[in-house]
């Protein structure tokens, strides 16, 4: 089977991100595999850092552009085999972005094969998926006034199931200004500490207000919280226990559920629940503000009748998708993800995917070309 051939091929070409290593050796393989099909044009983006997309369009107005992302993260201690080298047991590939998501790329790269030459078809193989989205953004860059594709469909999947939502990724690094003072009496500091998690309590429930029927309520995060009483001279905070700290550092990750709400959102609603309390937002940093995406599943009925018996991914435990940017970018077309990826195992050692699933996700893949751009 093509599509096991050329997942071995992948995973035999490490695409982590650490050091010395990157997406370079993978991008060429890609770049050499679809030059062979001489109705497609193919292209390097430059993403920086030897670092590159690769594109590939027939000759006509696009009209559908598959996706994937070619990283994967770095590898674990655990792994029962070599983790770049493919090794098939019991049904299973084992190895290194096998699931996450190579095998998914090469029953794309079989597909483009089978189908033979399209009318409107773009294929998008991307990098930093699993880092900054760095590679997706570096697309949108270039084609976002330059395609308007009517159906965006990424291999980024599991379990031969249909996603069609994922909820939004708000993070957000904020710094918190109280008022020091001795611990004997409390009254005569401001504990930015204890008022930032007041504060934080607070904007846990008026984030849980923004819900959606396939996406539920959007949840919070404190990741990280730390603080002190500040020392400019030192630049260290200072830990004495007789001291009211008045500085507070917190990462807030936020995943939402609905499209409205965004990053400055949160950092309004934080502030003003801080200044209740008499304490001062010094800073906020916004590291990522992504929305909400959802395509109404009654958009999918086509997708659907080349599955039997198909699945939509449960929305409301999934991560975010950059898919999204996307669907937002391109003006809401219809998406959707669908992939053979062992869910459980993605980001693990021992990372496996089945091999019917992937001839199923072959034959998904060419019958959804053939449909869509023939």
């Amino acid at each position: 089977m093509e599509t096991v051939d050329i997942t071995k091929k992948l995973v035999c070409i490490p695409s982590y991100v650490d050091g010395g290593c990157n997406e370079a050796k993978i991008g060429e393989f890609l770049f050499g595999h679809l030059k062979k099909f001489p109705w497609l044009d193919v292209e390097k983006q430059n993403v920086g850092k030897n670092r590159f997309n690769v594109i590939a369009k027939d000759k006509y107005q696009t009209r559908v552009l598959v996706c994937n992302h070619i990283d994967t993260v770095c590898p674990q201690d655990g792994w029962k085999t070599n983790p770049f080298e493919c090794t098939k047991k019991n049904g299973q590939l084992f190895g290194l972005g096998t699931s996450d998501t190579k095998g998914n790329v090469a029953a794309i790269l079989s597909a483009i094969k089978k189908s033979g030459p399209t009318k409107g078809a773009m294929y998008l193989f991307y990098v930093d998926e699993e880092y900054d989205f760095k590679g997706v953004k570096r697309f949108i860059d270039k084609y976002k006034n330059q395609i308007s594709p009517e159906v965006v469909a990424s291999g980024d999947g599991g379990m031969l199931e249909i996603g069609n939502a994922c909820r939004g990724l708000i993070e957000i690094n904020f710094k918190v200004k109280g008022k020091s003072g001795h611990s004997a009496i409390p009254t005569s500091g401001n504990n930015a500490i204890v008022g930032s998690f007041q504060a934080f309590k607070k904007l846990e429930k008026y984030v849980s207000n923004f819900e959606s029927p396939d996406l539920g309520k959007s949840t919070i995060n404190l990741a990280w919280i730390s603080g002190g009483q500040s020392k400019p001279d030192t630049g260290v905070l200072g830990k004495e226990g007789n001291v009211i700290p008045d500085i507070a550092d917190l990462v807030v990750e936020v995943r939402t559920s609905d499209a409205k709400l965004r990053a400055q959102d949160v950092i309004n609603k934080f502030e003003q629940y801080l200044n209740e309390q008499d304490l001062a937002l010094v800073s906020s940093s916004v590291r990522h503000d992504y929305g909400a995406w959802i395509t109404d599943k009654e958009k999918l009925k086509q997708v659907c009748k080349l599955i039997e018996n198909p699945q939509f991914t449960m929305a409301q435990n999934r991560g975010y998708v950059d898919l999204q940017m996307l669907w937002e970018s391109f003006k809401k077309p219809v998406c959707f993800t669908f992939g053979a990826g062992e869910e459980n195992t993605a980001h693990k050692p021992n990372e496996y995917v089945k091999i019917d699933k992937l001839e199923t996700a072959t034959n998904f893949w060419e019958k959804f070309v053939e449909i869509e751009c023939k």
